[in-house]
This record gives structure tokens, sequence and C-alpha cells, in this order.
């Protein structure tokens, strides 16, 4: 949806690289895809607010949690609504990528 290669590009999941081989016998349907948060989102988060959506990211699709597990727990000092903000954009990226890869698959 949103270009990964792009200037200041928030890419919380990058696919692994596949040979040319593994490219031509790879059923479209499964074949992984970068997960770009929303650049207008983006462009207006701190560095450590941009790591942090990377983080939930990696948390919430159990890329980052051993044994299967998935999930965090969110906690701000000074208050829920700046992170809830923040969060947004995790939630609102794999809505969109669920979204996008499922109207693919439907065609």
């Amino acid at each position: 949806m949103y270009d990964p290669y792009a200037e200041g590009a928030l890419v919380v999941y990058t696919p692994p690289e596949l040979s040319h081989h593994e490219q031509m016998v790879l059923d479209p349907l499964k074949k992984k895809v970068h997960v770009v948060i929303d650049p207008m989102l983006t462009a207006i988060l701190r560095p450590h607010q941009r790591e942090g959506v990377k983080f939930m990211y990696e948390c919430v699709t159990g890329a980052r949690l051993e044994n299967g597990l998935s999930g965090c727990i969110m906690a701000d000092e000074v208050g829920a609504f700046y992170s809830s903000f923040c969060f947004y954009p995790v939630v609102l990226s794999v809505f969109r990528w669920v979204s996008a890869r499922h109207y693919s698959a439907s065609r």
C-alpha cells in the first residue's frame, strides 16, 4: 500500500529475500509483503515513538515473543491518550494489510 523505500518510511515488517526460482514457484496468494505504517501518521512521530510502534507491531504479531505467544501491554506515566494515538498506526496498518491480503485473495 505504501512505498517501503520512501524517505522516512516506517517499515515494521520486511519479507525475506527470495531467489528467482523461489519467486517463480511461490503461490501469489502466499507472497509476503512489506508492512508499512501510513506516512501521514509516522511523519509526526518522534524517534522513540517510531521505535515503540515497531516494537508493539512485533509483539502483537508474535515476531518478538517466543513459544507462539503474542501481545503487549501499553502504559504511560503522562496519560494514555497520547500512547493510544501512537498505537493507532499499528492497528490501522494491521487491518489494512489483512484487508488488502483478503481482497487480493478473493479476486
